[in-house]
């Protein structure tokens, strides 16, 4: 029974044995006054967890008869019910947890489908400009529609065959495209040819990049390098033109080319989709968001993308709403556009277009009145957003099914939009994301259709290249069928650019009205005249500073005019180091060397290169002995100066198979002028001996109650988790596949717990795992070729492939962009992050910062802009920015267009 302190009333009354619990019977519980219910609804989660009973009646809060609310925000709700046992059964609560990641909220046993709500409260605060600029488009066609955009109407070879899986429990068909290709981003000087594949099967292409050595591509061997199994000895070559038409078509079904989305109309009070569907019209503030949003268009007679509306005889009504934006189409299905009917109350021809859109946008007059997603009853609706007009603007929530991935972009804080145009910017990108996350979730109503349909695909092209074999048609040979095979392809291309339904378009209507944005990872340009090539760095401060073949080197970052680009040396070249670390709040360099004699390792305070340029002579009293042979180190960046101690690990020192970690302790931890500076390094725990060589290392952080631990990356594609109090090692993750590893590193665990997760990256896959082996996030990130290095910058991943940037989000592990550079070195990534490449000039490398800020959405817009732009005598100004390559690219085409009609038509 309910305690009487739990309610306003004094004397409740209990409801009698078998007594339905409806809104009647509660308000006679005295349970009107709302201050009561978050008291209600915490005693309740605290009783589940004392597993205590409830005695006498069973109990039920139901969400739609009492409306829980506080005075800030709306609350999830729980219910009680009873079991025939008397048991309290609660439905289950996820709270907030991560950066930017959205409440989960589940009602097991309702028969209502669970969603997870977003209202911005779970994002830290950002600066406006850093946030639209973080508004990005996820898996966009214009990276991931390769076959349209590099392979159709280019010489390709296209093969068929059977793939076994791994463990040989599975065979599936299998089509395979290779493209061979010359680099456009060198110089003439620098060709690099680079070999581009796609693996087409049942589950979604997949991508590789693979350099050309040569010789003509082995399909064998490149099955082999995608991972997924071996391919049968019999891989048939299909050379019919048309195999051009059927792979774009199984492109075509990796998402949707464009959007069709909802717009419901909901009055205040309204809260079933009955009501919601029977609003003949909508109001003047809903008719102003509607053309925001779109167009309004005439049905009749309608050429463009009908999101199923009928538009020969207008039988869905008269007007619509329709945009064009990131270049697809977008037809809204706006409810009081569609036919009403007063004799049918549950309104179905209008539940017929909303019901079946994926994302559906809730216009709510009140933003008081519950929302319930349940409410709309359609097992094709998986995404809600719920907009409120509120004094000039808009306010946002998100309500998206919990078996759709995460998708970003994450929502401000507070989500609230002042610029309508913010709002349809945001509203675009979020409801495009959220569509191609619950086309790719394996678990949604889409999932089993759409790889019948692939597989479906896959096997026809198999059947039409067997058949073509047995009738021996397409007798063409040599120069003639290489010719016919690049103008077939280059005819579909031209045919589809000029439907309007290029999958790499890019045009947005009222583009001149959307808020100016720049892209979070465009690079700062520090110098295109750097004179050596950098082997290895790490910031210092706002500088940098760089290992190269005449030594260390400290680069100023500041303005500066061409060819006075201020270095400091600080080690010359008696010394070749291949890798350095600086602590700035530890003020300690440590690098290593690599010679005839083996590595060794240095600990040099920062004070001390001040005294003048470090040679070999003069390097060894800063050399650290009992690393002798030293072939890898690692620092641990979080331990401060005033954390560290006898015993607290600070470095681990790796000499092949064995490792050592070594704790510091400071003689100046209080930074006292004039007590000198420095300290010693003392060995804490056992040695460590692993199964294998250690490729790479990583220490983990400090977390209250647990010893430091090590992950490590041995040689054959093992990943351990190392225990330098006792020397032990457990393994955390093995690949099996002999591969060698690439990078192992921590990452910030998403629910705030005491466990430690790290990054562990092989081949083509990063995956996560937590100290225990567990997987630590639902989705592993796909590289399309194997990445020199891997930097991780919250909330994106970066892979710095030979000749390209690859950027994927953290919230679902899917590619947002390319950046396409010759010969580029990666430097380091502590806050910000430093690369370098090829400059155009031969003999020169350009250096490159991306601000760490600016990827963590923290930067203001000062820090955004940096200096002025391409001012002349201004090395240190925005470069490689998407524009300047377009240009340069359509200024090429349109040289070559008058040599060729057909790519004339593509230019245009």
């Amino acid at each position: 029974l309910l305690p009487s302190t739990f309610s306003p009333d004094p004397h409740p009354t209990p409801p009698r044995s078998g007594e339905k619990q409806d809104k009647t019977s509660f308000n006679h519980l005295g349970l009107q006054d709302p201050r009561s219910a978050p008291f209600f609804f915490s005693s309740v989660t605290s009783q589940r967890k004392q597993n205590k009973r409830l005695w006498g009646s069973v109990w039920r809060m139901s969400d739609v008869d009492l409306r829980l609310r506080s005075t800030q925000k709306e609350v999830p709700h729980a219910r009680s019910t009873g079991n025939l046992a008397g048991e309290e059964v609660h439905d289950a609560l996820q709270m907030p947890h991560g950066r930017g990641r959205s409440k989960r909220y589940s009602r097991e046993g309702s028969g209502l489908e669970s969603f997870r709500m977003e209202d911005g409260s779970e994002t830290e605060p950002q600066d406006r400009a850093t946030l639209m600029s973080n508004v990005l488009l996820e898996n966009p066609e214009t990276e991931t529609r390769w076959y349209f955009k590099h392979f159709l109407g280019e010489s390709h070879d296209n093969y068929m065959t059977v793939l076994t899986s791994p463990d040989g429990s599975c065979r599936e068909q299998i089509v395979l495209s290779v493209l061979q290709e010359t680099s456009k981003l060198t110089s003439a000087s620098h060709n690099e040819k680079l070999i581009r594949a796609i693996l087409w099967r049942r589950s979604g292409s997949e991508r590789l990049v693979l350099p050309d050595k040569g010789k003509a591509p082995d399909p064998k061997r490149i099955l082999i390098e995608f991972g997924r199994g071996s391919p049968d000895k019999k891989i048939e070559e299909i050379k019919d033109p048309e195999i051009q038409q059927q792979l774009l078509v199984l492109e075509e079904q990796e998402g949707a080319i464009n959007f069709k989305i909802g717009i419901l109309y909901a009055k205040k009070g309204q809260r079933t989709d009955d009501e919601m569907f029977s609003n003949e019209h909508g109001s003047e503030a809903f008719e102003k968001f509607v053309a925001l949003m779109g167009n309004k268009i005439p049905q009749k007679g309608w050429t463009g993308f009908r999101g199923g509306l009928d538009v020969k005889s207008g039988t869905t009504g008269e007007y619509s709403a329709h945009t064009v934006a990131f270049g697809k189409e977008v037809m809204f299905h706006v409810s009081t556009y569609l036919p009403f009917s007063k004799a049918n109350p549950q309104q179905l021809e209008r539940k017929r277009h909303l019901g079946n859109d994926i994302c559906n946008i809730v216009f709510q007059e009140d933003s008081e009145t519950p929302f319930f997603p349940e409410m709309i009853k359609s097992k094709f609706n998986h995404i809600f957003a719920l907009v409120s007009p509120d004094k000039e603007g808009y306010t946002l929530k998100m309500y998206t099914k919990r078996n759709v991935p995460e998708y970003g972009p994450s929502l401000p804080n507070p989500s609230y939009f002042a610029d309508g145009r913010e709002l349809r910017h945001f509203l675009m990108v979020k409801l495009m994301n959220g569509e191609k996350a619950t086309l790719s979730s394996p678990s949604s109503t889409f999932a089993g259709k759409k790889m019948r349909t692939l597989e479906a695909l896959i096997s026809e092209i198999h059947f039409a290249a067997q058949t073509q074999k047995t009738t021996k048609t397409g007798t063409l040979r040599g120069k003639k069928a290489l010719e016919a095979f690049r103008s077939r392809g280059q005819e579909i291309k031209v045919g589809k650019i000029a439907s309007g339904a290029a999958p790499t378009s890019t045009f947005s209507l009222n583009i001149a009205e959307q808020p100016n944005m720049s892209e979070p990872w465009s690079p700062v340009c520090i110098t295109t005249e750097f004179q050596h090539q950098i082997q290895c760095g790490d910031s210092w401060g706002k500088d940098l500073v760089v290992a190269t073949a005449q030594g260390l080197l400290k680069i100023v970052v500041a303005p500066h005019a061409p060819g006075e680009l201020k270095t400091i040396p600080l080690v010359d070249n008696s010394l070749s180091i291949v890798q350095i670390a600086i602590d700035d709040d530890c003020e300690l360099l440590v690098f290593r060397t690599a010679d005839d004699r083996g590595g060794s390792l240095y600990v040099v305070p920062l004070a001390d290169l001040d005294n003048g340029v470090l040679t070999r002579k003069t390097a060894k009293r800063f050399l650290h002995a009992p690393s002798k042979d030293c072939s890898l180190f690692a620092l641990h960046h979080t331990l401060r100066m005033a954390d560290c101690a006898e015993g607290v690990p600070k470095l681990i020192a790796i000499s092949g198979k064995k490792g050592r970690v070594y704790g510091y302790v400071p003689q100046n931890p209080g930074r006292v002028p004039g007590m000198g500076s420095g300290g010693t390094f003392s060995p804490c725990g056992e040695e460590i001996v692993f199964a294998e060589t250690v490729e790479t290392v990583t220490l983990g952080s400090q977390v209250i109650g647990q010893p430091v631990v090590a992950c490590a990356g041995l040689k054959g594609g093992e990943f351990v988790i190392a225990h330098p109090n006792t020397g032990a090692t457990t393994t955390l993750f093995n690949s099996g596949s002999k591969v060698d590893p690439i990078e192992s590193m921590e990452v910030p665990c998403v629910d705030d717990s005491a466990e430690r997760d790290f990054l562990l990256t092989f081949s083509l896959c990063s995956l996560f795992r937590d100290e225990k082996g567990r997987e630590a996030r639902p989705f592993d990130v796909k590289w399309s070729s194997k990445p020199q290095r891997v930097a991780y910058a919250y909330p994106y991943m970066l892979g710095f492939m030979k000749d390209a940037i690859e950027i994927a989000t953290m919230l679902n592990g899917t590619l947002l962009k390319s950046l396409h550079m010759p010969r580029i070195q990666f430097i380091t990534a502590k806050k910000d992050v430093y690369f370098a490449n090829v400059s155009k000039k031969a003999a020169y490398w350009s250096v490159f910062r991306m601000s760490g800020q600016a990827l963590s959405g923290r930067a203001s817009e000062a820090d955004l802009s940096q200096l002025p732009v391409h001012i002349s005598g201004n090395q240190y100004s925005r470069k490689l920015s998407t524009s300047a390559f377009s240009q340069d690219m359509l200024k090429s085409f349109r040289q070559r267009s008058s040599t060729s009609p057909t790519v004339a038509a593509i230019a245009e």
